[in-house]
């Protein structure tokens, strides 16, 4: 059998070859013994920690009452403490199991250990999570992640606002829900699966529905998830404003086909609408002798000239916005012709 001075020094042999900081305290919460690692990061020495309550061994932010227990389960698992050594703070999760001790008494056993370049990992890493997070709610595009089936995994604001949905509503719906009657929701999503396959990026032109019954045109690019095998990374943009731009290119490039003809139209009618108008003219001034019936059908013609060269004025300026010009010739009104 072993003494209790013996069970001591048994204890902290197998203590000294746990390569983590551990620290035995007695029911009082003071240092029954520390290891090697334990007494390295926190700058103490054996002499110095024995005996001595937790608080001069290691400072701690905060209350020591963390260590102490009751006589039911473990005091606690991984709390995370941060510590000082000098000038240098550190953080630790410490774990703590009530131990037996010779004599028939309770310590606490526990074991720390160094998180502090884990925790600045995962404080940066939470921070451009933050950051990639911010800026894919505030990107102008509906951005979707779904699953293999076009089950919604995530969404941006954007698709809330495009859809009319509310993140929750999203996740009760799949890909397939947002398609019209026009698009076979099969179809598209084996493309949608293809895509996450063969690693291929794709763009899709579709007509998508909201909630409130809007029916939209939207074009749609899909890849894999980077990091995931089935996922797909969904971006979605309303072509509203394209359509309507790409209406007005269109209207515009009619209308200047058809001033093009016009002008050519004109061209042709303008020449010999000259002379003839001219020569009415002229007839209707100089011509004397003429009987009256005759100068009443060269007044007819010169009338029907008019209306010509007012038609072709007009059709013009439907086209091209031109202002009417007109001069006056021996007391009588007549357009401006242009021979263009």
């Amino acid at each position: 059998m072993y003494d209790n001075e013996q069970l001591l020094e048994l204890l902290e042999g197998i203590l000294e070859r746990i390569d983590l900081p551990v620290l035995l305290l007695d029911e009082n919460q003071k240092v029954l013994y520390a290891n090697g690692d334990f007494l390295k990061y926190f700058g103490k020495d054996q002499d110095t920690a024995a005996g001595k309550p937790i608080e001069s061994v290691i400072s701690i932010e905060g209350t020591t009452d963390i260590f102490s227990f009751k006589d039911t389960g473990p005091p606690f698992d991984e709390l995370l403490i941060t510590c000082k050594s000098g000038t240098i703070e550190k953080e630790f999760y410490f774990s703590g199991q009530k131990f037996p001790l010779p004599g028939n008494r309770d310590g606490l056993l526990i074991i720390a250990r160094d998180v502090t370049i884990r925790r600045k990992l995962e404080k940066k890493l939470q921070e451009s999570e933050n950051k990639y997070r911010e800026m894919i709610d505030n990107s102008n595009d509906a951005i979707f992640i779904i699953d293999e089936n076009g089950r919604f995994l995530e969404v941006n604001k954007k698709a809330t606002k495009l859809y009319s949905y509310t993140r929750s509503e999203f996740m009760d719906i799949c890909f397939a829900d947002l398609l019209t009657s026009d698009g076979d929701p099969g179809i598209i999503m084996e493309r949608l699966r293809d895509v996450a396959e063969k690693d291929t990026d794709s763009y899709l032109e579709q007509i998508h529905r909201t909630k409130d019954g809007r029916e939209i045109v939207v074009e749609v690019f899909a890849a894999r998830l980077p990091g995931s095998e089935r996922n797909m990374l969904l971006v979605v943009r309303d072509l509203y404003f394209r359509k309507q731009i790409e209406q007005k290119l269109l209207k515009a490039e009619k209308l200047s086909t058809l001033s093009a003809a016009l002008s050519t139209l004109r061209h042709e009618i303008n020449n010999p609408l000259t002379v003839i108008m001219g020569e009415s003219q002229l007839l209707m001034i100089e011509e004397k002798d003429v009987p009256e019936k005759v100068i009443e059908r060269i007044r007819n013609i010169h009338q029907m000239g008019q209306r010509i060269s007012n038609a072709l004025m007009k059709l013009s300026h439907f086209v091209k916005g031109e202002k009417e010009e007109t001069i006056e010739l021996a007391g009588i009104k007549m357009f401006k012709l242009n021979d263009e």
